[in-house]
C-alpha cells in the first residue's frame, strides 16, 4: 500500500493489507458470495441484535425495501410534483404519481393540508441552514439545475419558506458537459 501511505491512516493501511492477503486468491464468485454473506450479517445484526438511534438508519418496512430494488431508487428529480424541472418531462410521470401518492395518504392519515415530502437528508436538512442564518427578505445565490443546483438551495425549496430572494446564478452553456482528459 505505498501509493496510499501518508494519506491513509496506518490502521487502515493494515486493515487492507489483510483484506489483500484474504482475497487475492480467491475466485470472483467466492468474493461475491462473501459480499453477499456479510450483507446478510450485517442486515441480522441490526435487525436482530441491536438498537439503532440514528434516524437516517431506521428499519423500513418490507415493502419499502423491495422498491429500492427498482430502478426508480436511483433517479434524483428536481421540482415538484407534476411540474418538475428536471429532468425533462415524460421521465417523471411515474416518481410523480407516487409523489402525488405519499402526499395524499399523509395529508389522509395526518388530516393537515401540507405535506412535505422531499427528504430530510437535503432539502429539510437545508431549510435550518436557511433558517439559522438568514432572516427574511435576504439574498441567496443559487446554482441553476444546469450549473448543479438543487432544489433545496434554489427559489422554490426552503429559500421560499424562508421568505428569501434566491437569484439562480448564471450558467454557461457549456457547463452541461464535461470533458475527459
Amino acid at each position: 500500500m505505498p501509493a496510499f501511505k501518508g494519506w491513509m491512516p496506518d490502521k487502515s493501511l493494515e486493515y487492507l493489507e489483510g483484506i489483500d492477503e484474504e482475497y487475492t486468491c480467491r475466485e470472483p464468485r467466492a468474493i461475491a458470495a462473501r459480499v453477499k454473506a456479510i450483507a446478510e450479517e450485517h442486515d441480522d445484526w441490526r435487525r436482530n441484535k441491536c438498537l439503532n438511534l440514528n434516524p437516517s438508519e431506521n428499519a423500513i418496512s418490507p415493502g419499502a425495501r423491495r422498491l429500492l430494488d427498482t430502478d426508480l431508487a436511483t433517479r434524483v428529480t428536481e421540482g415538484f410534483v407534476g411540474d418538475k424541472e428536471y429532468p425533462p418531462a415524460p421521465m417523471n410521470r411515474y416518481i410523480d404519481e407516487i409523489e402525488g401518492i405519499i402526499i395524499h395518504l399523509v395529508k389522509k392519515l395526518f388530516h393537515c393540508d401540507y405535506v412535505e415530502w422531499r427528504t430530510l437528508s437535503s432539502s429539510m436538512a437545508n431549510s435550518l441552514v436557511y433558517f439559522a442564518l438568514s432572516k427574511s427578505g435576504d439574498t441567496i445565490m443559487s446554482q441553476s439545475d444546469r450549473g448543479g443546483g438543487n432544489d433545496s438551495y434554489r427559489p422554490n425549496g426552503p429559500p421560499l419558506l424562508r421568505g428569501s430572494k434566491s437569484p439562480t446564478s448564471p450558467t454557461p452553456p457549456s457547463s452541461t458537459s464535461t470533458t475527459m482528459p
